[in-house]
Parts: C-alpha cells; sequence; structure tokens
C-alpha cells in the first residue's frame, strides 16, 4: 500500500518540479550530498518532486540502504524520471538497464529489457555517454555478448519496433 501511495504522489509531482538544472552532465556525483539524508527526509523531498532526492531514494531502494531492498519500488521511482524530459534522464534510464542486467530481486535478469533501456541512453546521449562512472556503451555491450539465442532473437523484433 505505501509503495502505491508513493508512487502516485510522486507521478503527480513529478509534472511540477524539474529540480533546476538546466544542462546537468550525466553523473552520479550530483547526488552527493544525499546520501547521508535521513530516509524520512529524502523521501519528503522526493514527495515534493526534487529529482536527485527521487533517484538517491530508488538508490536506497536498490541496495537495500535503510530501507528494505525492493527493486520494484526502485524501478518505479527511477521511471518517473527516465520518462521525463529531465536531464537526469539518462541516470535513471542506466540505472533501470542496471536493475534488468543484474537481475535485483525480485526483478529477474532480462538482458534485452536492459540492453533497451542502455539503447536508449546512447541513441539520446551519444556512445561517449558515461553515467554514474561506467561508460553506457559497455553495459550495452556487456548485455548484448551475454544474451542466449532466444533473447537474440526477442531483442532483433523490439529493435525492429523500437519499444522501450
Amino acid at each position: 500500500m505505501r509503495r502505491l501511495s508513493l508512487l502516485f504522489f510522486l507521478l503527480l509531482c513529478s509534472a511540477c518540479a524539474s529540480g533546476g538544472f538546466a544542462s546537468a552532465p550525466i553523473a552520479e556525483s550530483q547526488a552527493l550530498g544525499l546520501e547521508h539524508t535521513p530516509i524520512d527526509e529524502l523521501t519528503q523531498r522526493a514527495e515534493a518532486g526534487q529529482e536527485l532526492a527521487i533517484l538517491e531514494l530508488a538508490r536506497r531502494y536498490t541496495s537495500g540502504q535503510e530501507t528494505q531492498q525492493d527493486a520494484l519500488i526502485a524501478l518505479d521511482l527511477y521511471r518517473i524520471i527516465a520518462e521525463s524530459t529531465s536531464d537526469l534522464a539518462a541516470v535513471a534510464q542506466t540505472r533501470i538497464g542496471k536493475l534488468y542486467m543484474e537481475g535485483v530481486p525480485p526483478l529477474k535478469q532480462d538482458f534485452v529489457e536492459a540492453y533497451m533501456w542502455f539503447d536508449q541512453v546512447i541513441s539520446e546521449n551519444g556512445k561517449d555517454a558515461v553515467v554514474d562512472k561506467e561508460r553506457v556503451l559497455r553495459l550495452h555491450n556487456f548485455t548484448r555478448i551475454n544474451m542466449s539465442d532466444a533473447e537474440r532473437v526477442k531483442l532483433a523484433k523490439r529493435l525492429e519496433n523500437k519499444t522501450y
């Protein structure tokens, strides 16, 4: 229930606040300063639509820091930013790709889904895009190399339709 109410509120607020970064670099360093913010304060900031707080809250749900690990909540939070026109969209998109690439519980590992998220970052930001100090192209290539034959067929169909 808490997941749905938080998500609903964040979706409403995401249209209200842009975070105020006109041309933010694609880097985790922007969230520095929030990593020690108490979870309650961070949640309040996220509910107020602060994009960096949303990203940090999602990161904590991914790792289980100060909260129970829950990749589904993290995914919902990252999607708020990933589907926006925010300058931080690439950070969220890359982190979604990593959730699928690593199979963070309860998500199952899905190299095709991960590849598509990394592909979107590269398409929108170029092959030299770096997120969280890591080249997105490297992640992109890693997922493709590690796919099964069945996943490659599925990927070919997704790329044909470009459905992210």
